[in-house]
């Protein structure tokens, strides 16, 4: 008969096997909560993705009303307001979603 050595109150809570674990689990409340995170890490992917393009965007026509003005023969102050603002907009969107600078609902 072999003998065994007495287990201690810590030996007895990790269970010997993962599935003894698993088995607590309600997998229709596992599915929902996997399901609901993926929906999540999705749209925060999309989201990310178009808030940049359209700071690109902002930011490109910024800087076609500065080139615009840059090669009038004069320089309307109006329109190179306009391009320098949009420029600075659209790399504070693109910057800030990105997380490199901290977002406006932050700041107060």
């Amino acid at each position: 008969m072999p003998s065994e050595s007495p287990r201690s109150d810590d030996d007895r809570s990790v269970p010997s096997d993962p599935t003894d674990a698993a088995a607590g689990i309600d997998q229709e409340a596992l599915y929902g909560t996997v399901r609901r995170a993926v929906e999540d890490a999705i749209l925060d992917a999309v989201g990310t993705m178009l808030a940049v393009a359209v700071g690109t965007a902002i930011g490109i026509a910024g800087a076609s009303f500065l080139l615009r003005t840059a090669t009038d023969s004069g320089l309307s102050v109006p329109v190179l307001a306009a391009g320098v603002w949009l420029t600075a907009i659209g790399f504070y969107v693109v910057a800030s979603t990105l997380g490199v600078v901290q977002p406006v609902r932050d700041w107060f």
